[in-house]
């Protein structure tokens, strides 16, 4: 997705240089206008993204997560799931959110760290480790 973004905005510079190389005030209007939209565009989605995931888990809505031998169960407002520990790839702490990596595909699962007390993060590191030795 950043390569993309980066393509992007790399066509928008050329054809601003271009238009101005050339001296065509179509061309170069047309990137200016181009490189403005591509952050109207992404602020559009990433707020849509937002309230969109705001809306389908409010606030104070209750998530619980349990470890069992071989798998991670989690059950929340939207339903529940049974994942198997060899399904993640890592698992790492960042401030207060465990955000844990799928195998073969860069999808991460992000959990607060309230879920995982006491030993239960260090449990799931080592579980997600063993069953990917």
């Amino acid at each position: 997705m950043i390569v993309v973004g980066v393509l992007l905005a790399v066509f928008g510079v050329f054809l601003v240089v271009f238009g101005l190389w050339i001296e065509n005030p179509v061309f170069t209007a047309f990137g200016v206008v181009y490189l403005a939209f591509i952050p109207g565009y992404a602020l559009i989605i990433y707020r849509q993204t937002l309230h969109g995931n705001s809306r389908r888990l409010p606030p104070g809505s209750r998530i619980a997560v349990g470890l069992g031998e071989a798998s991670i169960r989690t059950e929340g407002p939207l339903g529940s799931s049974i994942v198997s520990y060899r399904a993640y790839r890592s698992v790492h702490l960042s401030g207060d959110v465990v955000i844990v990596r799928h195998q073969g595909i860069r999808v991460y699962s992000l959990f607060p760290v309230e879920l995982f007390p006491g030993s239960d993060l260090t449990m799931l590191r080592t579980a997600v480790a063993q069953a990917n030795s």
